[in-house]
């Protein structure tokens, strides 16, 4: 789990120390992508000065995958999502987990290491580090 604040990842991607992220510099520090990164960076930047404020910054990191699931650990996305508390994470159940029903099956069949069709601890756990990585 990340201890880091918004802040904090701020400060540490702002390799000039203007106070300002430039796409240069959030694209090296916190995520790379040449097909959507200059034009949701661009929607970020609010006050269009070309940088993200610590703020706009903050809204930014919200929507980034690796930055959401690394504010909880895996054993508290697992009881988050556990409708029925039964210890395992159905297929509905994990839906949950992702947010989005895309892709479902074949994130669903790379989580579930076992194939017993659900998810454990242990197999988020593990799925987590994988995405992370």
């Amino acid at each position: 789990m990340l201890k880091m604040t918004p802040a904090e990842l701020h400060k540490m991607a702002d390799r000039n120390g203007d106070g300002g992220l430039s796409y240069v510099e959030y694209a090296n520090a916190i995520y790379r992508s040449p097909k959507h990164g200059p034009v949701g960076f661009m929607k970020s930047d609010r006050d269009k000065s070309g940088t993200l404020n610590v703020k706009e910054f903050a809204s930014k990191l919200e929507g980034i995958k690796w930055y959401r699931i690394s504010r909880k650990t895996p054993a508290e996305f697992h009881a988050d999502a556990d409708a029925d508390s039964d210890g395992v994470l159905s297929k509905q159940e994990f839906v949950t987990f992702l947010g989005s029903t895309a892709h479902l099956d074949t994130f669903f069949k790379k989580a579930d290491q076992d194939h017993s069709g659900d998810i454990s601890v242990i197999e988020l756990s593990g799925y987590i580090d994988a995405i992370l990585k």
